[in-house]
């Protein structure tokens, strides 16, 4: 029953998301600091799929 608590709770599933979001942009191509910008617009969606974070990443680019 404690390791379902544990899971359910906010800090353990926070830094399991910035996680997830961080190798999704690694995973789009991002680097250096284009992984924390893309993960950071990320974590901001409800929905979060392989093809979005390519997108953000595009937008980044193109806006440099």
């Amino acid at each position: 029953l404690g390791a379902l608590r544990a899971l359910a709770m906010e800090g353990i599933n926070k830094g399991h998301m910035k996680l997830h979001s961080d190798n999704m942009a690694m995973a789009a191509g991002a680097t250096g600091a284009e992984i924390q910008q893309v993960a950071d617009e990320l974590r901001k969606l409800d929905e979060k799929t392989p093809t979005i974070a390519a997108e953000i990443l595009e937008s980044i680019r193109q806006n440099k």
